[in-house]
């Protein structure tokens, strides 16, 4: 059976990778790797578990396949930004900072604080070694980062990365990515995360991606949560150029003119599976020609200005999405849209409902309580056409029972146990 919890599914997401990290020995390490030590005022030299160091001695120490294993505390600095990571290793917040017996890491007890002060940046991800081996970043909490151009906790120059199970909180950039901003020409997996008022001045209050090698890499943007923020466009994620799939996230009470902005030309956006929930302006916005159609799939929109704003050139295909309580749920000045099954209620005006909508009251759960999954009522209840998706943001499979259900929640078998979704 279903069960609906109320910090959501993203939240889940974080707490099951805390869950994962709770005290325990890990495992021995590979005979190649070796872990190194990190604590607030560490001065050793050896990064050992007794004597940690600090930061930038245990990058100098490191190499390909290490994990550096940073002590909870609050971390400081001059040092802009706070560290470079150049090399293809883990780094990993929540360590209890026991000088002997196993590493037990625990992020909830520990929890491991970067504070840029509102002065400078956080990590730059720079490892120019082409080879493209995985470095990946766990368990930190990213706050009062600053930089000028882009990613004011994490900017990833270079390098394949997975970024997964952090806290980004007002974080900022005077250009782009509040948070995180991508320029590498890798894959980049940002998993799990929460995100809370992170800003910029221009685009991507808490992701900007900008790949330099658009036609060939990835950035997974899945699980997270994300309030507040803002930017004059894209106040949440902004891609100007690289293939993104955005999916299984939950979006609150952003500023700014979009909250998902799309200008990239050739490479192609997946939009699935999210709740967007009452944006300052529109939900998603899409400008500019691709190679083939972005899509926007399953997805519940609670109200904005315009759920879907596409002009410019933009070819999308909107299929099996709930946009409700906005101005105009789907406002089209250009390029070409298509899409079926689309669910429209209480919107204003609705210029565009495509092949087949459904005008109904979408029943959801509890929408007082931000509970935005629909019941088994609901007239979105195998109402949607054939998808590639598999499963829904609560990674329940898809379809399940008579066929495709239409939002981002997708009714589990007949019966359903409900907790409630949202939000903190």
């Amino acid at each position: 059976m279903k069960n609906h919890f109320r910090l959501g599914r993203n939240l889940l997401l974080v707490s099951f990778i805390l869950l994962a990290l709770q005290p325990f020995g890990l495992r021995e390490a590979s005979a190649q790797a070796a872990e190194l030590f990190v604590s607030p005022s560490g001065s050793g030299t050896d990064c050992t578990q007794a004597n940690p160091c600090d930061a930038g001695q245990a990058m100098t120490n490191a190499v390909t396949g290490d994990t550096i294993y940073f002590m909870g505390g609050t971390y400081t600095s001059t040092n802009d930004p706070y560290l470079v990571i150049n090399k293809a290793v883990s780094l990993m917040g929540g360590w209890d900072g026991s000088p002997t017996g196993d590493v037990v890491v625990d992020p909830a007890a520990y929890p491991t604080t970067l504070n840029g002060e509102d002065t400078r940046s956080l990590f730059t991800v720079n490892d120019t070694s082409g080879a493209g081996e995985l470095i990946t970043i766990t368990g930190f909490t990213f706050q009062n980062g600053k930089i000028y151009l882009s990613g004011g906790a994490i900017r990833v120059r270079e390098g394949r990365v997975t970024i997964q199970g952090n806290i980004f909180r007002e974080n900022s950039s005077d250009n782009y990515g509040g948070a995180i901003g991508v320029e590498s020409g890798f894959d980049v997996q940002i998993l799990g995360n929460s995100f809370y008022d992170n800003e910029v001045v221009y685009g991507g209050g808490s992701i900007s991606i900008g790949s330099s090698d658009p036609d060939n890499t990835t950035c997974v943007i899945d699980g997270n949560y994300f309030s507040g923020g803002y930017a004059d466009y894209g106040s949440v994620i902004s891609n100007s150029s690289s293939t993104m799939i955005v999916n299984r996230n939950t979006f609150v009470d952003t500023l700014g003119e979009s909250v998902i902005m799309v200008s990239s030309t050739g490479p192609t956006s997946i939009i699935s599976n999210n709740f967007i929930i009452r944006p300052a302006q529109n939900a998603i916005h899409l400008m500019n020609s691709s190679s083939v159609p972005h899509q926007i799939v399953n997805n519940t929109i609670i109200g904005s200005n315009y759920g879907l704003f596409v002009y410019n050139n933009a070819l999308v295909n909107v299929v099996n999405n709930i946009i409700t309580g906005t101005n105009q749920s789907i406002r089209f000045t250009g390029g070409t849209l298509t899409g079926s099954n689309n669910l429209f209620y209480d919107n204003t005006s609705d210029p565009n409902p495509l092949t087949d909508p459904v005008y109904a009251d979408p029943e959801f759960i509890d929408p007082l309580a931000d509970d935005y999954h629909i019941g088994e009522d609901s007239p979105a209840v195998n109402a949607g056409t054939t998808v590639a998706l598999d499963e829904d943001y609560d990674g329940d499979a898809r379809p399940s029972g008579g066929g495709y259900d239409i939002g981002a929640d997708e009714i589990e078998g007949g019966c359903l146990a409900y907790l409630p979704l949202v939000l903190k």
